[in-house]
């Protein structure tokens, strides 16, 4: 009786999440059923066996797919811990075997040594010549202090220089008359 309860535990709990008002309510059917206020015959009627077997083939991929998934979670928790990084003489020492033990290899010791001197803090003349390589975030242009900023003015933007306004003492860059700069 102890394992049926049990059992019956693990349905009521499993049959919560279930949309079948049936299977949702397991728990308070088996409690009905213990204390023989609930028949049983009535209710073989309301789950077959042609129902259930759906269900079971269901609920074993969800068992089969959580016990892939703990042991997965095992083995990537495995791999974290031996990816940490290891004291410096350490990982000296384990690159220096790896470089050893692989002889045919040959061009992984230009990067066996890039990688401790990179470990130890030395930048090679090589690393030092390709920072100035790696993409610059682009120049943000800032407005001059008097420049105003509410207004739109397509001449600014064009950058082309404006011998009339310059004769007359407008800005280089904006097509506006002497009349029009004294209205801003």
């Amino acid at each position: 009786l102890d394992a049926l309860n049990r059992v019956a535990t693990v349905a009521s709990r499993l049959g919560r999440r279930c949309a079948a008002p049936a299977l949702a309510g397991f728990g308070h059917v088996y409690v009905d059923l213990l204390a023989s206020r609930a028949d049983a015959g009535a209710l073989a009627a309301v789950a077959s066996r042609s129902d259930a077997a759906p269900l079971v083939r269901r609920l074993d991929r969800v068992a089969a797919a959580t016990a892939a998934l703990y042991a997965e979670l095992d083995a990537l928790a495995e791999l974290e811990q031996s990816t940490r990084r290891p004291p410096p003489d350490q990982a000296r020492r384990a690159l220096e075997q790896r470089a050893v033990a692989s002889p045919r290899r040959a061009p992984a010791q230009g990067r066996v040594t890039l990688e401790l001197d990179l470990r130890q803090g030395r930048a090679p003349a090589r690393a030092r010549r390709v920072r100035h390589l790696r993409p610059q975030p682009p120049r943000v242009r800032r407005p001059r202090s008097g420049a105003r900023l509410a207004g739109h003015d397509p001449g600014v933007g064009a950058m082309r220089a404006n011998p009339a306004a310059l004769q007359s003492g407008g800005s280089r860059f904006s097509p506006r008359t002497p009349k029009q700069s004294q209205r801003w």
